[in-house]
């Protein structure tokens, strides 16, 4: 369901975009977990995973062609260590694929998937998450705030710096051209693969309208369906 800003709620509307924000940068964009860190993790049987999947597999595409390992998060304590369990709940689930190399928070008592990430092995992991496709050398971003909320670009770096440690703000400002519905990102192409950053930021690669320039590495543009998701 998605949050509608309406006048009455501009006293609020921070609040309520950061942590629409954090929902939306979580999704595959945290980096990694590191699977054998999840050693304590209760795994479920056979036939719960058959019920789970089926159950998520209604709403959400899960990878095909292998079934998943799942663990019960029964203690959150245990995996906050890793970034993409910073919100993680008591009695979430996490759904492994090893071959697709993937992993899926699914939240039970809300029935809906909170986020996925790409897992590593202990030995290809590094110290902190980045954007993958970046390489681990810093990059740059310009935000644009490309709707009338006033503020959005300002909370979505708050929320992007937070989560991600190779990226470097350099502007934070209003788009020339407002009413965009749907985010995306531009790309200088000096960046390896930006076809794997626009996939781990959750934003599609367009050209960036006349009167927009590139002066970063990276240009995200932001649209309604940031407040509305």
């Amino acid at each position: 369901m998605g949050i509608t800003l309406r006048a009455t709620d501009k006293t609020r509307t921070p609040k309520i975009i950061l942590a629409v924000l954090v929902a939306t940068i979580i999704v595959g964009a945290l980096g990694y977990i590191v699977v054998a860190k999840l050693s304590k993790l209760t795994q479920s049987p056979q036939e719960e995973i058959d019920q789970l999947t089926a159950k998520i597999s209604a709403f959400y595409t899960l990878p095909q062609g292998e079934t998943p390992t799942i663990r019960s998060i029964d203690s959150p304590e245990l995996v906050r260590g890793q970034a993409f369990f910073f919100d993680t709940a008591q009695g979430d689930k996490l759904l492994i694929y090893k071959n697709a190399k993937t992993a899926i928070l699914y939240r039970p008592k809300e029935n809906k998937v909170i986020g996925s990430t790409a897992i590593k092995d202990k030995a290809e992991a590094t110290s902190s998450p980045t954007v993958a496709g970046a390489s681990t050398k810093k990059w740059t971003a310009t935000i644009l705030n490309g709707t009338n909320v006033a503020g959005l670009a300002k909370t979505y770096q708050e929320a992007l710096e937070k989560r991600l440690s190779n990226v470097e703000i350099v502007t934070v400002s209003d788009a020339k051209t407002k009413g965009v519905t749907k985010s995306y990102m531009a790309s200088n192409k000096k960046i390896n693969n930006p076809q794997e950053v626009s996939k781990n930021l959750g934003l599609e690669i367009q050209e960036l309208p006349t009167g927009e320039e590139i002066t970063t590495d990276i240009v995200i543009v932001l649209g309604e369906d940031i407040i509305k998701q």
